[in-house]
């Protein structure tokens, strides 16, 4: 897909807000959420290239590629962190409104 920026809604992406499992690490900050942003009408997710620093839009298959040495290419994901600390009702609050993956 190829994205630009534009001013008219009628030509913009529009994407739903789904949960995504916190990877397994040690520098997860507390208190982030984890989302994957999926296109309403095609369902290709915004996929990042952080080594080129590039966005792409990706079918799900494609978004999983791998490299040779068995490296995702793309980063499905997005980490939001608050700027500030939220308390656990907010926090709550949050993430019952995200769509559940699974229920795609």
């Amino acid at each position: 897909f190829n994205m630009r920026l534009t001013q008219d809604d009628v030509d913009a992406e529009r994407f739903q807000v789904l949960g995504y499992d916190p990877p397994r690490r040690n520098d997860v900050p507390e208190n982030s959420l984890f989302v994957q942003l999926q296109s309403v009408g095609t369902r290709a997710l915004l996929c990042a290239d952080e080594n080129k620093g590039e966005v792409f839009l990706l079918q799900e298959g494609d978004a999983q590629s791998k490299d040779q040495n068995g490296s995702y290419l793309f980063n499905e994901a997005w980490e939001l962190v608050p700027d500030e600390d939220l308390s656990d009702d907010i926090l709550s609050q949050l993430t019952s409104k995200l769509v559940d993956p699974n229920m795609r």
